[in-house]
């Protein structure tokens, strides 16, 4: 009976030492997780970034949308057209963007993803005009620091869809 629990226990101490060596260093870690790298097939080459290299979330100096979240919603549901070729659609679509100091929008991502949270694609009519409907938004507030100066900024949409229909937008 010993000499099994000395091997089980010398197993789990090879698992662990084998688990361990498979995290990666800090170091070997990117600065930043979820950058959008310029794509010259979608985004504008001449879109002015007042800090290239320092692009922030929007929830660090306030990015938001004139008239907020309601605005947002009115405009999207009142521009999104229904097609019974969406209907299968059942899940999320995120888009993905940046805000530049200036206001204006580019660099946008679309992940879709079904109720089981698992990668999908929907109709691509819908993912089309959902990010159409995004790149229409143009009210856009950039933040800004107490001392008054604007940033870049990411920001996303996430639409909760039910049959190919809009049920929410957050955040």
């Amino acid at each position: 009976m010993p000499l099994k629990i000395f091997v089980l226990i010398l197993m789990l101490l090879v698992a662990g030492f084998g688990l361990k060596a498979q995290i990666p260093k800090a170091s070997e870690l990117p600065e930043d997780v979820g950058d959008i790298v310029f794509d010259p097939k979608t985004d504008k080459a001449d879109f002015f970034f007042c800090h290239k290299d320092y692009i922030i979330q929007y929830y660090n100096y306030g990015t938001k949308y004139k008239g907020g979240g309601k605005a947002i919603r009115d405009f999207i549901n009142s521009k999104f057209q229904y097609k019974p070729a969406y209907a299968p659609a059942t899940g999320f679509i995120t888009v993905r963007f940046v805000i530049n100091c200036k206001g204006e929008t580019d660099r946008f991502r679309v992940l879709q993803l079904n109720k089981d949270y698992q990668k999908t694609l929907f109709d691509t009519g819908l993912t089309n005009q959902m990010l159409k409907l995004c790149k229409a938004l143009n009210q856009w507030l950039p933040g800004k620091d107490d001392k008054g100066n604007f940033y870049d900024s990411y920001y996303y949409l996430n639409f909760k869809l039910v049959n190919g229909r809009i049920k929410a937008i957050t955040p």
